[in-house]
């Protein structure tokens, strides 16, 4: 199991939410890369969570800003957010949730 200080989990979260790979990111935090990606690939593991939430948190800002571009008349955003509904119906049908 690998240890972390609590500033390490939120510079991962941070950077996962900035788009950077778990190879990035153990450059960043200084572990060795095949430890990270066996920690990547451990969906149960504290780095894959941390790493996931950040990457969810920040696509929900985005999402949150298409949503209210969408509400202001953007076609772009309305596109988007269509696009972005119809990808999670089909997801949700997909697994019968």
């Amino acid at each position: 199991m690998l240890q972390l200080s609590k500033e390490q989990f939120k510079l991962i979260e941070e950077m996962a939410g900035c788009c950077f790979t778990p190879e990035e990111i153990a450059i960043a935090i200084e572990v060795d890369y095949d430890i990270i990606k066996r920690e990547y690939k451990n969906r149960n593991s504290q780095f894959f969570k941390t790493y996931k939430k950040g990457a969810l948190l920040n696509m929900l800002e985005v999402r949150k800003s298409i949503f209210e571009l969408a509400k202001g008349g953007s076609s772009a955003s309305q596109t988007e957010y269509l696009r972005l509904r119809k990808e999670c119906d089909i997801t949700i049908n997909k697994y019968n949730l």
